[in-house]
C-alpha cells in the first residue's frame, strides 16, 4: 500500500520573488481607456486645435514686434517730408534777411526820362510819400483802362495786355526808379500828413 514518493526539484522560475506592481515596466502595463482619452484630449480640446493654439502663442511675440516696428518706420519716412517745408521756410527767411543791393544814385538818375524828377521827390518828400502817390496814380490808370475796355467790349485778355504795356512803359520812362537812398527825405512826415488829410488816399 505504500506508494513510492518522488521528489521534484523546484524550477528556477518558481523560486523568483514576484515584483511589486510599481516596479513593473510601463511598457508591460497596457494603457487603459481613461489614459488614452486623457492623452488624446486635454480639457476636451482636440489635438488639432491644441497645435493651432500653440502656433498662435509662438507667433504672437513676432507679430507684436512687427506691429510696433511699422509705426516707427512710418514716422521715420514722414520726417524727411516734414523737413522739406522747414528747409524751404528757412531758405525764404534767409532770402528776406539778405539786404537788397541798392543801385547807386548816378545809375538811378539816368534810368529814364522821369527818373531825375522821381529821385528829386525821394530827396524832398521821402520814399514813402512818393511810392503812395505813384501807387495811387497806377491804380487810377488801371481803372481808366478797365472802364475803356468795358465801354467798347474789349476782352479781359486784351485789358491785361494794356495794363502790362503801361507798366513796362512806366519802367522805361524812369517812373519806377528804385530809390532807397534818401529815406523819408526832408519833409517826409509833413507830406504824409498832408496826403492823408487831403483825401487823395480815398480816391
Amino acid at each position: 500500500m505504500a506508494q513510492a514518493l518522488t521528489f521534484v526539484a523546484p524550477q528556477p522560475a518558481l523560486l523568483r520573488p514576484q515584483r511589486a506592481a510599481s516596479e513593473v515596466a510601463p511598457e508591460a502595463v497596457p494603457p487603459t481607456v481613461g489614459a488614452a482619452s486623457s492623452r488624446s484630449k486635454v480639457g476636451g480640446v482636440p489635438p488639432l486645435l491644441q497645435g493651432f493654439a500653440l502656433g498662435l502663442a509662438l507667433a504672437a511675440p513676432r507679430l507684436r514686434a512687427r506691429s510696433q516696428r511699422l509705426p516707427r518706420q512710418a514716422a521715420v519716412d514722414e520726417k524727411p517730408a516734414q523737413a522739406a517745408p522747414k528747409a524751404k521756410a528757412k531758405a525764404k527767411a534767409k532770402a528776406k534777411a539778405r539786404k537788397k543791393v541798392v543801385a547807386p544814385l548816378s545809375q538811378q538818375v539816368f534810368e529814364g526820362l522821369f527818373a531825375p524828377i522821381v529821385t528829386l521827390g525821394y530827396f524832398l518828400v521821402g520814399q514813402t510819400f512818393v511810392e503812395r502817390v505813384r501807387g495811387k496814380g497806377i491804380e487810377l490808370h488801371s481803372r481808366a483802362i478797365t472802364a475803356y475796355c468795358q465801354t467798347f467790349g474789349i476782352q479781359n485778355r486784351k485789358r491785361q495786355g494794356f495794363i502790362k504795356t503801361a507798366k513796362k512803359t512806366g519802367h522805361e520812362l524812369g517812373m519806377l526808379a528804385e530809390g532807397g537812398i534818401f529815406g523819408e527825405g526832408l519833409i517826409g512826415k509833413q507830406a504824409l500828413e498832408w496826403y492823408q488829410n487831403s483825401g487823395l488816399s480815398r480816391l
